[in-house]
């Protein structure tokens, strides 16, 4: 019975340390890029059968570290520090690693130029949703 009395005070404080010791994902913030990219699905160019995706910044909105650094609509996205995009979940893999005291390069296709922008997070909003 004692044990079962230690144990039930044991559960009991630990149950209001619950948010200090897990936290999902959605209370965990990141810094927001202010990009919104849509995924085109297009066929390759060797194989119609074969397709690929693309990564398209279709906006971009004012005063936020991805227009500040001079992404514009329509650039391609194509790695971000490094890391070759081919998913979404890639680019939230990587913003949810970083922190408000880091950069992110962002390399864009723009026409014909590949672009680098290193993107500094330091006056970038917190959000914790996509």
């Amino acid at each position: 019975m004692r044990k079962l009395a230690l144990l039930l005070l044991l559960v009991t404080s630990l149950a209001g340390c619950a948010e200090l010791l897990y936290q999902p994902e959605r209370v965990r913030q990141w810094p927001d890029l202010g990009l919104r990219i849509a995924v085109l699905v297009v066929p390759a160019a060797d194989d119609a059968a074969v397709v690929q995706r693309r990564f398209v910044v279709r906006n971009v909105r004012p005063n936020t570290p991805a227009q500040n650094a001079g992404v514009l609509v329509g650039d391609l996205l194509l790695a971000l520090d490094d890391r070759v995009i081919s998913s979404v979940s890639e680019v939230l893999d990587v913003m949810r690693s970083k922190t408000k005291r880091d950069q992110v390069v962002l390399t864009v296709r723009r026409a014909d130029k590949i672009l680098e922008f290193a993107v500094d997070l330091a006056h970038a909003t917190l959000h914790s949703s996509i």
